[in-house]
């Protein structure tokens, strides 16, 4: 197989070790919304539900609903997740990922309040 332009410029984007890690963060965060419209898809088959009858119980437009359980960007609004998956019976928990802990987000810092001194008017 030939090595194209773009072969060459990834593997040297991909040198950078900052630069690949943020990759490989990207790359599983859409490989994970990926895996989980797929497997909304599968459920939907499971019951025997058809897209457009799918569309017609939970009031989503049927291009929409095709849309999301086709298009590998698709990129629902979890409103719409929880509207999907009721309508088929099901719902949604969110449960510990093995081996890993939640990365807790950095403090926010508030700069402090300024106040003004109050100056006493001499008399």
């Amino acid at each position: 197989m030939d090595r194209t332009a773009f072969d060459d410029f990834f593997d040297e984007q991909m040198s950078d070790p900052a630069r690949a890690e943020a990759y490989r963060e990207a790359r599983a965060e859409i490989d994970t919304y990926d895996r989980f419209m797929r497997a909304m898809n599968a459920l939907r088959e499971g019951r025997g539900v058809s897209k457009a009858t799918l569309a017609s119980k939970s009031g989503i437009p049927a291009q929409s609903i095709r849309k999301m359980l086709t298009d590998k960007k698709a990129n629902p609004t979890i409103a719409t997740v929880f509207k999907m998956l009721s309508t088929m019976g099901f719902g949604l928990q969110v449960v510990p990922l093995k081996g890993r802990r939640g990365r807790r987000p950095p403090a926010r810092r508030t700069p402090p309040v300024k106040r003004r001194q109050a100056r006493a008017s001499g008399g």
